[in-house]
């Protein structure tokens, strides 16, 4: 098999340099059919691929981009998505923990990443709503069936894919050179994927070699819906692993941006749902998760009480784990009830108003 293309000496330099042309191409179009602030993007651009009077050349960038999100690549698999969707939602608040407090706050340690969201106020604005958002999408994602095209975790990913198209736009413009770029993007949706994976079985729950490639799957079908280029997802997890480790060595150099977007995730999660708890809590939560080198760079401190504590809970997940995992029907039951959970955690999280990653609202560009 030959080896991956980023993996070769050039490394990631051509990942750096390339965006998401299907996305960016469509995103003009709207810009230039003048694109009111709060609309929904997917929307408007069924609208405009339907009716409206557009030059060979607007019509050639939505044709593709079209055809793009309404073709499943022919390695998606979606027995194995189902699975993971299951396993996602069997383990609703490992999979929280891991993501909220590990894998988002580790994405915000690429400084690219960092210096977008804190120049668009993504997060400095309202925190604990964006983040609640992210969760929105994940939750989306959750849901079996959701992704196949047509249906909400589908559609919810596709507004998130042209809102970064929108602020790729505008930051560009602002001298901002290659924002969001595809090594950004893999870097990110590693988080999502191997980066929960790693973050489950540090809170100590076991996943068998068949469950980890069905997540990993699912999460490789909803990073092809956002753009992610087809190199950059490798169809076997193992795989995935090396990429995000080479990916975490070429792109996570935390600066004072990932620091400061670091700490208002825990200060916007504190007595919150899903964990309800004080900051002092995620903070050790979020360096069990993290890793102490990596916490002791982003400033986050440390407790002896509340690191006992939480190893203390390591069996407790194990055996949750092993349960679910040897019993179809106590399986079913969690699955209900993660996502019985999650519906509750988002509605307290959001408010009452849904997340529609509507492009052009204040702070986002």
């Amino acid at each position: 098999m030959p080896a991956p293309p980023w993996s070769k000496p050039s490394g990631f330099a051509p990942y750096e340099a390339m965006a998401d042309p299907l996305a960016d191409a469509a995103i003009q179009c709207l810009i230039e059919h003048q694109l009111r602030p709060g609309q929904d993007t997917v929307t408007e651009l069924n609208r405009l691929h339907r009716k409206a009077r557009l030059s060979p050349q607007q019509r050639a960038a939505l044709e593709a981009f079209f055809h793009h999100v309404e073709s499943p690549p022919d390695w998606v698999d979606w027995e194995a998505v189902g699975r993971g969707q299951r396993l996602m939602a069997m383990q609703a608040l490992p999979v929280s923990a891991s993501f909220l407090v590990g894998g988002l706050i580790e994405s915000y340690t690429a400084p690219g990443i960092a210096r977008i969201l804190a120049e668009t106020g993504r997060l400095s604005h309202s925190t604990a709503r964006r983040i609640f958002e992210t969760g929105q999408m994940v939750f989306d994602c959750a849901v079996e069936g959701n992704l196949a095209p047509g249906r909400m975790g589908h559609r919810t990913l596709l507004r998130v894919r042209l809102l970064h198209a929108f602020v790729r736009h505008h930051a560009s413009r602002h001298g901002v050179e290659n924002p969001i770029n595809q090594a950004e993007m893999a870097f990110t949706l590693g988080m999502f994927n191997v980066g929960v994976l790693k973050g489950m079985k540090r809170l100590g729950l076991a996943v068998s070699r068949q469950a980890t490639q069905d997540y990993y799957h699912l999460w490789r079908t909803a990073g092809y819906w956002m753009g992610v280029d087809e190199e950059l997802l490798p169809a076997m997890v193992e795989e995935a692993f090396r990429l995000q480790a080479q990916l975490t060595d070429h792109l996570q150099h935390p600066d004072a941006n990932s620091r400061q977007l670091a700490h208002a995730v825990i200060h916007a999660l504190k007595a919150k749902p899903p964990f309800l708890l004080s900051s002092r809590a995620l903070y050790a939560l979020s360096r069990q998760l993290l890793g102490a080198d990596l916490a002791d760079r982003l400033g986050f401190p440390s407790s002896r009480r509340w690191h006992l504590a939480l190893r203390a809970t390591a069996p407790f997940v194990f055996a949750s784990g092993l349960a679910q995992s040897q019993s179809q029907r106590l399986g079913q039951g969690f699955q209900s009830v993660g996502l019985t959970f999650g519906s509750w955690a988002l509605g307290l999280g959001l408010q009452g108003r849904p997340a529609d990653f509507r492009v052009g609202r204040k702070n986002e560009a």
